[in-house]
């Protein structure tokens, strides 16, 4: 009897295959690889566990029942130029303002890809290429935006300017393959750069450029124009509540059923860690600073804030932030706020009257013009949302430099002859 079980056993047992065992464990040995590898960023690490955690939220959301009728907070979330847009506003009707919402992200869309300097086929690209030859014909979408980018420049030089072109496509900050900028050749292009050295012709709507090799970017300004288009995206769907996320930047209207909207600062050395809190007052929050898509190299931090007269990376400021009505005119004051520095930010911002503005200076310490503290609230603590899907986070870490106190990597040099890496000194 036993012998016939034995039997029977051995005909439906599956043949034990050493090539299937092998297999099964390389399967399991990569699955552990892809959630626990140790050659992971933190950032890597850190946006994974963020979509993990909204993944879960929004299989939460799906199994509530059906809203009640009546006005109800509405989040939408869409990744645009490698920054995520987060919109949430308060409705009553859904559908149209969903459809008005899906014409802006169209809107934005079309201008960005028109603005993109390295498009072949963009707008500003032809521009650039052509300006220098004779008057470039603009279409009165890009002239207007050309006529008042170069009216911030004068405004706020010698911090801001929309001609530096020819120092961007010098750098590369994308994290993966970063390229530091060749300082003799960067000096080359200096006589290249100045607002002044573009002519516009109103009545022809043409650009010229006095030099061959300008080049007019605007990328800088890229928060500006997707909150603003946003803004008027919501209001003429008649939204009259909301709060819209761009990456670091943000504009608001109304309230949240009666709370105030508010939006942490990013601290720009700890991660998931603000530095302040802002109430806008249904204004935007502009910030610029030096830890989206910058990168550390042989010890020194490179960033694409540019220095309108070196054209290297500003090396005395962390972060910058403005409170004011327009999100256009508070990306570039946001900007020259950063450029100007600790000593000279406050007079920069006088230039700009209804808008106010601080500054997170290398070593950590904050200032801030005198109407700031109606908006801000400067202290540390845990971030205020879980971060934006999508948006760089790549912080330099502490360690990095042994020379600084507060852990952080020492500031690239302005370039100089030989590698801006080499030089010791900090401006």
């Amino acid at each position: 009897m036993s012998e016939l079980f034995r039997r029977r056993r051995k005909t439906v047992e599956a043949p034990k295959s050493p090539f299937g065992s092998a297999l099964l464990l390389l399967v399991v040995i990569g699955s552990l690889l892809v959630f626990f590898s140790p050659w992971q960023t933190e950032e890597e690490k850190r946006e994974r566990m963020t979509e993990k955690v909204m993944g879960k939220v929004r299989e939460a959301e799906e199994r509530q029942p059906a809203a009640p009728a009546g006005p109800r907070l509405v989040e939408r979330r869409k990744t645009i130029a490698g920054r995520t847009l987060r919109l949430k506003f308060v409705t009553a009707d859904l559908e149209r303002v969903d459809r008005a919402v899906s014409d802006g992200y169209a809107r934005i869309e079309s201008l960005l890809a028109a603005l993109d300097p390295a498009a072949p086929t963009g707008e500003l690209a032809l521009i650039n290429r052509e300006a220098a030859a004779g008057p470039a014909k603009a279409d009165d979408r890009l002239f207007a935006i050309v006529a008042s980018g170069l009216d911030l420049s004068a405004k706020l030089d010698p911090y801001f300017d929309i001609s530096l072109r020819p120092f961007f496509e010098l750098w590369n900050f994308d994290r993966e393959k970063p390229v530091v900028a060749d300082p003799l050749v960067v000096e080359s292009r200096q006589s290249l750069v100045g607002h002044a050295l573009v002519k516009l012709d109103s009545d022809a709507r043409t650009i010229r450029f006095a030099r061959q090799g300008m080049g007019l970017d605007l990328q800088p300004l890229y928060g500006g124009f997707v909150l603003a288009e946003m803004k008027r995206t919501l209001e003429e769907a008649g939204v009259e509540h909301y709060f819209v996320f761009y990456g670091a930047d943000s504009i608001c209207k109304g309230d949240e059923f009666g709370q105030e909207w508010r939006v942490g600062l990013q601290h720009p050395r700890k991660a998931v860690m603000r530095y302040g809190v802002v109430a806008p007052k249904g204004g935007a929050v502009m910030v610029v600073n030096d830890y989206e898509r910058g990168f550390v190299d042989e010890g020194f931090h490179y960033h694409p804030v540019l220095d309108p007269k070196s054209g290297g990376p500003i090396p005395h400021a962390m972060s910058a932030a403005i409170v004011g009505p327009d999100p256009v005119v508070g990306e570039a004051l946001a900007y020259a706020v950063f450029a100007a520095g600790p000593k000279h930010f406050e007079d920069v911002v006088k230039r700009m009257p209804g808008y106010e503005a601080a500054l997170m200076d290398r070593f950590g310490k904050v200032g801030q013009t005198p109407g700031m503290a109606a908006y801000l609230t400067v202290e540390e603590g845990p971030s205020l949302d879980i971060p934006s899907l999508g948006q760089s986070r790549q912080q330099p870490q502490a360690g990095d430099d042994p020379g600084r106190a507060d852990g952080a990597p020492a500031e690239a040099p302005l370039p100089e002859k030989g590698r801006a890496g080499e030089q010791p000194e900090k401006q």
